[in-house]
């Protein structure tokens, strides 16, 4: 039996469910009913809800999956549900997500001594980052796994703990008792790195092994200190190390080398050492090591933005070459200083991996040039076996002969039948691209191919001469060709098509020839010949800024009318002057490509006004298959008219589940408003509408219509409706409000009604309804300058309170007039959204002053599951008090975890830098933070100050600080830390 229950709102309700579900589960055991797995999820996102109650049910049943994650369970929620686990004795598997929830090292503790009790547990995954553990609850954790001595499988997720050197080597050594462990994942913070040796050099039996430390800043000492412990597992089979970003240099590199030297039994390996600081040393060093590893046959090697330069990757590929059973090679070396005669010599080296059958090769923005090319081909043409390969060489300055150098070589690898070669903005011309398109011809067995050769300025000839080697790639099924920006005209351009005709197979086509010259001809041309690949079932054509003109879009239009089965059709025709004569030709075609479900159509800027919309829509009301439409109509002088018959071409598209409309920039009233949503609400499928009607002359007739007909919509369950730049008021602004509030199934709104005027009155009664939207949990408002004032700002925050099931909250209310009082009230009602996790609110330019800020800062206090915090502030006379006071009230967010604060021009000097910095000092748990307080006459004492705060935050990896025009350099010393 399997049940799935998902969240559940009210503490009764959930209470009784879980009762009678439970109960009836019991007695069915009783029976000597099997129960295999009860999966829970989500099973408690309120808060309110004692869980204590609830954990009495688990004791005779077997639980797979339990999801409690930011739910307050504390120290005394764990112990809990560890009591109740305890008696579980018969788990196999177990999943729990428990992080963000404050339990502590007691927590940890009397939940790893729960654990213990469950002897027969094989699988366990257990996820308590940013719990506060600390040291004692780690080893106290550990203890307890120690007697799960059955465990082969075991995901353990501790980042954001506080867990030093004794934690991890008192975990370590209570894993080593774990003798059958064959599977581990650790995800730790960059303190572990010490004393995680003792975890990994006892767990001798370990086959397969992931560890995540990117962005810790652990250096050559930790990198030394895991090689260390990596060296004594070796029977490791499968190996994934994330260490991206970890400033490791040329010793960390050696000894982690050295290390899976001794892993002799790897099979897959991944190795992210990408942004670090290895150098040649390192490379050659890492090379030598993984020369040892003989039994690779995956390997993963990310090593892009290291400084190799020539020798270190000439001595890497070295190296590899020993490592003779690859069968794939995944090697990133981009912005590596590399050169020409290195990427010559890379080909030849790695030949000697005579069983490499899929190699991708990252080289991009190394200076191969030519040379660099043309030697990598000529190495490549040794690898006959060879069947998917991905080349990466953009911006290198590869010319003619470099392309038709490593085309050529190509030609030789006669097992391909996968080929992605990128050479996007190189310098290769109508020479090299006809030169590679020769060689090209030559691969028979080619099925699928991706070609990007963007920004080459290939013109007329190039394109002639790849057109002509791709007809002879017969088995092509799949096709992408990017040729934007090339000098291409219209004659190349149908002579492309023409070649592709000969591709019989193909079935999925992307072309992109943007911003070229290909004109009316052209793309008739190129219709004309798609007509004959009659097998494309899905199709993506990009034209913009073509100057395609009316008969060019007619003619493209009539030929993918020939195209029956089409079921997906991306079409980019923006920018091309098309016209209503154009797109109603378009339209016709279109009409009779019955067996389309999935259309978009992008154009914007074409004049096509009511006349063309007209056309359009008489194609679309015969797209009756139709799942998944958006159409892209903005910037085109549509007005009421257009507008009205396109909804009520819309409405016979009852099959529509997704739908997306740009109609922003037009000419549409109210009475093109009320007819676009009339037709919608005939669309009773839809549960996705992205609707884009800004900088229209709607007013609030035409709001309130819009609204009272979506509400007809009873499936959307997502909805974006940007009304932005119109003429909307109070009145519009609370009916389409109260309209909302009848679509009880949406989770997830964005609203955005920017640049109106609804005032104070508009944003209360908007907020009222919304209130009622009790399934949102994703909520965007965009509610800028519109005279909403403190008493709007205070009813909407108060408002949204009521909406509590949000997680995710974004609120635009820039220079709106709030004032402290609004910022104060809207802090009050945001309290009271215990549930947000997310946070961004947009409040610059509203004069909030000091106290504003501080009460905005005491509402966010109790907002305790906040874990990602965006305060936009910039010009609101906030001053030191108030900054100190932001600070103060940020104190008590202790689970944040990223953190951005825009404060510049608030005259906050050296008094609010350094309040503000006590306060941020208390959110231990911050790993990314931005803030901004540039123009805010900081001067030293301001920056020690916040610096003294910020070195408190012992979690951070990334941060981004702006002081401009605050600081001298003697004063930024306070933020160097050892």
């Amino acid at each position: 039996m399997v049940m799935v229950i998902q969240t559940l709102n009210s503490h009764s309700a959930s209470h009784m469910l879980l009762k009678n579900l439970f109960g009836k589960c019991i007695l069915k055991n009783q029976k000597n009913q099997l129960i295999s797995n009860i999966y829970i999820i989500h099973l408690f996102q309120n808060p309110e809800i004692n869980l204590k109650w609830s954990y009495q049910f688990f004791l005779e049943i077997t639980v797979n999956a339990l999801q409690l994650r930011n739910n307050e369970i504390g120290a005394s929620g764990a112990s809990d549900l560890g009591s109740a686990l305890a008696d579980c004795t018969n788990l196999s598997n177990l999943t729990l997500f428990l992080d963000g929830n404050q339990i502590g090292a007691t927590g940890a503790s009397t939940l790893g001594s729960a654990l213990e009790n469950c002897t027969n547990l094989s699988n366990l995954t257990l996820d308590l980052k940013s719990n506060e553990i600390g040291d004692q609850g780690t080893s106290d954790l550990g203890y307890a796994l120690a007697n799960c001595t059955n465990l082969s499988h075991l995901a353990l997720y501790l980042y954001g703990n506080q867990i030093g050197a004794t934690g991890a080597s008192a975990l370590g050594s209570a894993l080593a008792n774990c003798t059958n462990l064959s599977n581990l994942i650790l995800d730790l913070n960059d303190k572990c790195t010490s004393g995680l040796g003792s975890a990994l050099a006892n767990c001798i039996n370990l086959s397969n092994l992931t560890l995540n430390l990117r962005y810790n800043q652990i250096g050559d000492k930790g990198a030394s200190g895991l090689g260390s412990a990596l060296a004594n597992c070796i029977n490791l089979s499968n190996l994934t190390l994330d260490l991206c970003s970890n400033k490791i240099g040329s010793i960390g590199a050696l000894d982690l080398g050295s290390a899976l030297a001794k892993c002799i039994n790897l099979s897959n390996l991944t190795l992210d050492l990408r942004y670090n600081l290895i150098g040649k040393l390192g490379a050659s060093d890492l090379g030598s090591g993984l020369a040892n590893c003989i039994n690779l046959s995956n390997l993963t090697l990310l090593l892009s933005y290291n400084q190799i330069g020539q020798l270190g990757v000439s001595n890497l590929c070295s190296a590899l070459a020993n490592c003779i059973n690859l069968s794939k090679l995944t090697l990133d070396l981009c912005e590596n200083q590399i050169g020409p005669k290195c990427a010559s010599g890379l080909g030849p080296t790695l030949a000697n991996c005579i069983n490499l059958s899929n190699l991708t090769l990252d080289l991009r923005q190394n200076g191969i040039g030519d040379e660099g090319a043309s030697g990598l081909g000529f190495g490549l043409s040794n690898w006959i076996n060879l069947s998917n390969l991905i080349l990466n060489l953009d911006n290198n300055e590869i010319g003619a002969i470099g392309a038709s150098g490593l085309g050529s070589a190509l030609t030789k690898c006669i097992n391909l039948s996968n080929l992605t070669i990128d050479l996007w903005s190189n310098k290769i011309g109508p020479m090299g691209a006809s030169g590679l398109g020769s060689a090209l011809a030559n691969c028979f067995n080619l099925s699928n191919l991706t070609l990007n050769l963007n920004f080459n300025k290939i013109g007329n000839e190039g394109t002639s001469g790849l057109g002509s080697a791709i007809a002879n790639c017969i088995n092509l099924s799949n096709l992408t060709l990017l040729l934007s920006k090339n000098q291409i005209e219209p004659m190349s351009a149908s002579g492309l098509g023409s070649a592709l005709t000969n591709c019989i197979n193909l079935s999925n086509l992307t072309l992109d020839l943007s911003g070229n010259q290909i004109g009316k001809k052209g793309a008739s041309g190129l219709g004309s010949a798609l007509a004959n690949c009659i097998k494309l079932s899905n199709l993506t054509l990009s034209l913009n800024s073509n100057k395609i003109g009316p008969m060019g879009a007619s003619g493209l239009g009539s030929a993918l009318a020939n195209c029956f089965n089409l079921s997906n059709l991306t079409l980019s025709l923006n920018e091309n002057q098309i016209g209503a004569i154009g797109v109603s030709g378009l339209g016709s075609a279109l009409a009779k490509c019955i067996n389309l479900s999935n259309l978009t159509l992008n154009l914007q800027k074409n004049q096509i006004g009511n006349e063309g919309a007209l056309g359009l829509n008489s194609a679309l009301r015969k797209c009756i298959n139709l799942q998944n439409l958006i159409l892209d109509l903005s910037f085109n002088q549509n007005g009421d008219q257009g507008i009205s018959d396109f909804g009520a071409a819309l409405a016979n598209c009852t099959n529509l589940s997704n739908l997306t409309l740009y109609l922003s920039d037009n000419l549409i009233v109210d009475q093109g408003a009320s007819d676009l949503g009339f037709a919608l609400a005939n669309c009773k499928n839809l549960s996705n509408l992205d609707l884009y009607i800004g900088n229209n002359q709607i007013s609030d007739q035409g709001a309130s219509d819009l609204g009272s007909a979506l509400k007809n919509c009873t499936n959307l369950s997502n909805l974006s409706l940007d009304l932005s730049g119109n003429y909307i008021s109070a009145t519009g602004a609370s009916d389409l409000g109260s309209a909302l509030a009848n679509c009880t199934n949406l989770s997830n709104l964005t609203l955005d009604i920017s640049y109106n005027q609804i005032g104070a009155i508009g944003a209360s009664n908007l907020g009222s309804a919304l209130a009622n939207c009790t399934n949102l949990s994703n909520l965007t408002l965009g509610l800028d300058r519109n005279q909403i004032c403190a008493t709007g700002a205070s009813d909407l925050g108060s408002n949204l309170a009521k909406c509590t099931n949000l997680s995710n909250l974004t609120l635009y209310f820039g220079q709106n007039q709030i004032g402290a009082k609004g910022a104060s009230g809207l802090g009050s009602g945001l309290a009271n959204c215990i549930n947000l996790s997310n946070l961004s609110l947009y409040l610059d330019g509203n004069i909030i002053g000091a106290k504003g800020a501080s009460d905005l800062g005491s509402g966010l206090a109790n907002c305790i599951n906040l874990s990602n915090l965006s305060l936009y502030l910039y010009q609101n006379q906030i001053g030191a008090k108030g900054a100190s006071g932001l600070g103060s009230g940020l104190a008590n967010c202790i689970n944040l975890s990223n953190l951005t604060l825009q404060l510049g021009y608030n005259e906050i000097g050296d008094e609010g830098a350094s309040g503000l910095g006590s306060g941020l000092a208390n959110c231990i748990n911050l790993s990314k933070m931005t803030l901004n307080l540039n123009q805010n006459q900081i001067g030293a004492n301001g920056a020690s100050g916040l610096g003294s705060g910020l070195a408190n935050c012992i979690n951070l990896s990334n941060l981004t600080l702006d002081l401009g025009i605050n600081v001298t350099p003697c004063s930024c010393r306070s933020f160097r830390k050892d």
